[in-house]
């Protein structure tokens, strides 16, 4: 195999990838009203996407807004990829405080894509499909992992991003905070496992033992009770690992994710 220069540019995307970037941003903003001529260019390190606004143009493109078309331009083009170039959007000639009522739209409409994009099929659909065919089949760690970050954990992580975003979080802060939902998510699966195991139907309230009934793979089918339990406590530390950054005002997060592993129904 071939050495790789660590000194060399990362390689150009696909060409139909600055495309989409460009599409998206043009339906996106004729939807809202705007009359924008935009310039998709490709450097070494990102996409850039230049927006300036034509004469007659109605639209105060402010901060949020900018925001929001950059956090779902890079859904379209970075799907839960990493080590892809980010898309960047610039905005030159707008007001930077813009029109409240079309920041609070812009907010919304980041928020209402979290929620969508943890809904599809690389969400709760896709989990709940791979769950349903995992039933009566062997899988390792490593799919049952994919299975849960799936369900459970889009679901918390949307919880978490959307209230994040509608509470206008910093980017820093949002990553903190997408990092503590991911923990917390799969933590609350693999301590489900464990309560399935080892409550009654009574302190559960519901009935216990059915994964072992249809025969699904669990945290615990697959690495035990004891070592499920410590999984658990690792993702507990994971989580508030990632609020650290946040002080004080995660406080109720921090307590959130103990009660979730901490449990005992």
């Amino acid at each position: 195999m071939p050495e790789r220069n660590e000194g060399a540019p990362p390689p150009r995307e696909a060409p139909d990838k600055v495309a989409r970037a460009k599409a998206f941003c043009e339906e996106l903003l004729r939807r809202l009203g705007g009359d924008v001529a935009l310039d998709v260019k490709e450097s070494a390190e990102a996409i850039g996407v230049s927006l300036t606004p034509r004469d007659g143009n109605g639209l105060e493109l402010g901060g949020a807004l900018v925001e929001a078309m950059q956090y779902l331009v890079n859904r379209v083009v970075n799907p839960r990829a990493e080590g892809r170039k980010w898309v960047n959007v610039d905005v030159g000639g707008f007001s930077e405080d813009g029109d409240p009522a079309v920041k609070a739209m812009a907010v919304r409409l980041a928020a209402t894509a979290v929620l969508a994009e943890a809904c599809g099929t690389g969400g709760l659909i896709g989990g709940q499909v791979m769950d349903l065919e995992s039933e009566g089949r062997a899988i390792d760690t490593a799919a049952l992992e994919r299975l849960h970050r799936a369900k459970t954990g889009a679901l918390l992580t949307a919880c978490v991003r959307g209230g994040a975003i509608l509470g206008s979080a910093r980017p820093n802060e949002l990553e903190a905070l997408s990092r503590y939902a991911d923990a917390v998510g799969l933590a609350f699966q693999v301590v489900d496992d464990v309560l399935d195991a080892t409550e009654s139907a009574e302190r559960l309230g519901k009935t216990a033992g059915k994964d072992a009934a249809a025969h699904k793979a669990t945290y615990v089918s697959l690495h035990g009770i004891e070592r499920a339990r410590e999984l658990a406590s690792g993702l507990l530390r994971d989580a508030l690992a990632a609020l650290e950054p946040l002080g004080p005002r995660a406080a109720l997060l921090a307590a959130l994710a103990r009660l979730v592993v901490d449990r005992h129904s």
